[in-house]
């Protein structure tokens, strides 16, 4: 009886030294490690992308960038493109901006009450959130994954479209659209407006936002019957194909003073920095993200073999080049 009750004890010693033992290597694997707090960016609106196919009764219907059916209203919203306030049609690429701590109705396709829509076009985009001061001296979205490269050129207005004097966006609601971004983390862009979505300090005028500057950007080649570039003359003159005016590549570029070089994939460094593709309606610039001009480089045959020609923003904007018409000539210099 005596032994037995001992090795009862023992064996109840050995399960409390053992539970005791299990405690100990919990807690220490549960116990917290002492670590800094790093603040986790929370966008301060939720933007969908939305392509509208119809209006009925105020309320947009489309579907959204992945292919779902969305549906918004927008009827107390500021809605704004590049040129400034704009109503909403069908066919239009719509950046649908909610507060993100909005209640959502369980229906679908999803109802959003729009506090902000941005129209853009297919070479553009828009981001709708809060903006802070960041460390590098850039604005920052309140969701983390873009900065803003604001100058002293970039628009900045209201809601109404108006200028603004007071430039320090430091803790405003922006729409920001811009076109190029780098390939960094965040993303950095310089915009090409940005409307003030809360209250801030006007300027006296109403700021034409872009679209003159637009108008007198946009070069005519309409009748250009010679091309120069820098002391070379071009041996080939303008096309055009599905609506889009297309220039010869290599003889502009070479005669700017930069180098052209051909890849076995087809694709084509121009200079540094500057590359496209046959059949690709895909420029680059740089690191930034590929642009998209609404037609691929082509090669055309002209007898003496084939001439590469793509279009002519691709030398005006992307590569910016000077390029002046008069006189049915088109002068381009670097």
């Amino acid at each position: 009886m005596k032994k037995k009750l001992l090795t009862l004890a023992i064996a109840a010693a050995m399960v409390l030294s053992s539970a005791a033992a299990f405690a100990e290597e919990t807690a220490a694997v549960d116990a917290p490690a002492a670590v800094q707090e790093q603040a986790i960016p929370t966008a301060e609106y939720v933007n969908v992308t939305v392509t509208v196919s119809e209006i009925v009764d105020g309320v947009a219907i489309g579907k959204t960038a992945e292919g779902g059916d969305a549906t918004f209203t927008y009827d107390s919203a500021v809605v704004m493109d590049k040129n400034g306030k704009t109503e909403i049609e069908a066919g239009d690429v719509c950046v649908v901006a909610v507060k993100a701590n909005t209640p959502m109705t369980l229906q679908y396709p999803p109802l959003y009450n729009a506090e902000a829509v941005a129209v853009v076009e297919s070479t553009s985009s828009a981001d709708i959130d809060a903006y802070t001061m960041g460390e590098a001296g850039r604005y920052i979205n309140a969701a983390g994954d873009l900065e803003l490269n604001v100058g002293d050129e970039t628009k900045i207005v209201d809601a109404e479209g108006n200028a603004v004097s007071d430039r320090d966006l430091d803790g405003k609601d922006l729409m920001v659209f811009y076109s190029i971004t780098t390939m960094s983390i965040p993303a950095q862009t310089p915009p090409e407006l940005v409307v003030v979505l809360g209250e801030t300090a006007e300027d006296d005028a109403v700021v034409e936002i872009p679209a003159e500057e637009e108008e007198e950007a946009a070069l005519d080649f309409t009748g250009v019957t010679k091309i120069t570039a820098g002391d070379k003359t071009v041996d080939y003159t303008p096309i055009v194909i599905n609506g889009k005016t297309m220039l010869p590549v290599r003889d502009i570029v070479e005669g700017v003073g930069l180098e052209v070089i051909w890849n076995a994939d087809q694709s084509i460094n121009l200079g540094v920095g500057y590359n496209i593709k046959i059949g690709a309606d895909s420029y680059n610039k740089g690191r930034m993200m590929p642009i998209s001009l609404g037609q691929a480089p082509v090669i055309i045959e002209m007898g003496n073999g084939g001439v590469t020609y793509a279009p002519a923003e691709l030398f005006t904007e992307i590569m910016e080049l000077n390029c002046t018409i008069a006189d049915g000539v088109a002068v381009f210099t670097a």
